[in-house]
């Protein structure tokens, strides 16, 4: 064998070792991106997950927040009733000052005679 025979048959040798070791860093590599897809994809479940149950909590508490609104506001007197009892209270008011008055002006007749 001459001596290009054999720097030909090393060059192929190196050249087979190289093919090899990049086909076993592909494998590797495709294996790594499989599993860092695989994490992403479960860190976006996680993420609905989480998101899901935050919602649902949030919806929990808007609609207690709503019933309690809708509690206030059937108990609530309106600014009209609120008139309205104002001045029947008025009304009660003055009639019993005008009893109290004339009751004591019937308590100071009585006194004079």
């Amino acid at each position: 064998m001459t001596s290009n025979e054999s720097r030909i048959t090393n060059l192929e040798k190196e050249a087979m070792a190289l093919g090899s070791r990049i086909e076993e860093l592909s494998s590797d590599t495709a294996e790594e991106l499989k599993a860092i897809r695989q994490e992403i994809k479960q860190g976006h479940i996680d993420i609905g997950k989480a998101l899901d149950s935050h919602a649902e909590s949030l919806m929990q508490e808007i609609c207690k927040t709503n019933e309690r609104l809708n509690t206030i506001e059937a108990t609530m007197v309106t600014k009209d009733e609120l008139k309205s009892e104002l001045a029947a209270m008025e009304t009660r008011i003055r009639q019993d000052v005008a009893s109290l008055r004339d009751g004591l002006r019937e308590a100071l007749k009585d006194l004079k005679k």
